[in-house]
């Protein structure tokens, strides 16, 4: 029988307390984020406010060294300098950029290894593999999914411009029809740009299962990803459940940081620590609920991929065609049972007697 959303969501956090190295490889890239942004751009926009002369007993006020660094003289004297900049921040976005491709990848790629073999542990020669492996689809997947995210925002603009110059052609003015039309025309782009804001995103999550698990390109798995949302609610339902309890602990663990922060004189001494541990956390959380998704779909689509005696069990077997292939129960023996005793043997008086078994 299929898991439940219980079920399913503790089969998350089996596959994520399974392969935990992934928080450290997302902390990791954390880490290298912030170490790029000192390199690549901190340092060489400290070089350029020492070389646009800037003394020292003028740096304290902050009009004068505004000023005297974004004069027409300076930028123009220093016009190297701002290109260099420039491009050092082109390579930062580059470099964090290609560095979250290749997490990414890597980290759906192993959640989905561990789904169809769930006896593997982490590897970070399967982490690689992966990574490699999906790199440019995965690169192809998010310039379709920024190119309909820009799309769906042109739209909009374009509709709330549209409704602005039929106002202002109507000519309502700050009348009380003006007003009730102005509230409903906000109301309802937003309600429409939040709606479909939340099945695009939905979309661009369901698209990695088929990206990772079967390995198809950037735009089948958006196809793959539709037509399961579409024939399979579960899904549907689960993505809700999953990222809806992710935002909603986020909401939590910033809610208890801000009490933090109020405390007197030790708020900022208990608040850091928090803070970090509420982020791992958080990559924990996020871990869990894409392994959650994963594993629905890897269920589903390839049935006989992988075996598990039930959330919390000793899975890992082998597969078996006789499992069902839901992975929501233990192994059973459904072949027929064989009769040890076919039928009493025939009597034959003359003969030395019934056949011995």
């Amino acid at each position: 029988m299929p898991m439940t959303y219980t079920q399913r969501i503790r089969h998350g956090f089996v596959l994520a307390n399974r392969n935990w190295q992934l928080v450290i490889v997302q902390v990791v890239f954390v880490l290298l984020n912030i170490l790029g942004f000192l390199v690549f751009v901190g340092i060489p926009v400290i070089v350029l406010a020492v070389a646009l002369g800037v003394e020292a007993e003028r740096s304290g006020d902050i009009t004068q060294f505004l000023d005297a660094a974004t004069s027409g003289a300076a930028l123009s004297q220093y016009l190297g300098a701002v290109f260099v900049v420039l491009l050092c921040l082109f390579v930062y976005v580059t470099f964090v950029l290609v560095l979250w491709l290749l997490v990414t990848g890597g980290t759906i790629g192993s959640i989905a290894h561990a789904c169809r073999d769930e006896a593997n542990r982490f590897s970070m020669g399967v982490f690689w593999a992966e990574a490699k492996k999906l790199f440019t689809p995965l690169a192809w997947y998010y310039t379709i999914i920024s190119v309909a995210v820009i799309a769906l925002f042109v739209v909009m603009a374009a509709a709330f411009g549209a409704g602005a110059l039929g106002y202002e052609a109507a000519g309502l003015g700050e009348s009380r029809l003006g007003i009730f039309f102005t509230v409903m025309g906000v109301l309802l782009l937003g309600s429409c740009g939040l709606f479909f804001s939340l099945c695009l995103y939905m979309l661009s999550v369901q698209g990695l299962c088929p990206l990772a698990v079967e390995g198809r390109g950037a735009m089948d798995s958006i196809k793959a990803a539709w037509g399961t949302l579409e024939k399979d609610r579960n899904s549907l339902y689960l993505i809700l459940i999953v990222v809806g309890g992710y935002v909603l602990a986020q909401i939590l663990l910033a809610l208890v940081g801000g009490v933090l922060q109020l405390i007197p004189l030790l708020g900022f001494i208990v608040y850091l620590p928090y803070s970090i541990a509420a982020n791992i956390f958080g990559i924990y959380l996020y871990m869990a609920v894409l392994a959650a998704i994963i594993s629905h779909y890897t269920e589903a689509v390839l049935p006989d991929a992988t075996l598990m005696a039930g959330p919390g069990g000793s899975g890992g077997g082998s597969p078996s065609s006789g499992s069902g292939g839901s992975g929501s129960s233990p192994l059973e023996n459904t072949s027929p049972p064989q009769a040890s005793w076919q039928a009493p043997p025939p009597l034959y008086p003359e003969g030395p007697g019934p056949p011995q078994r």
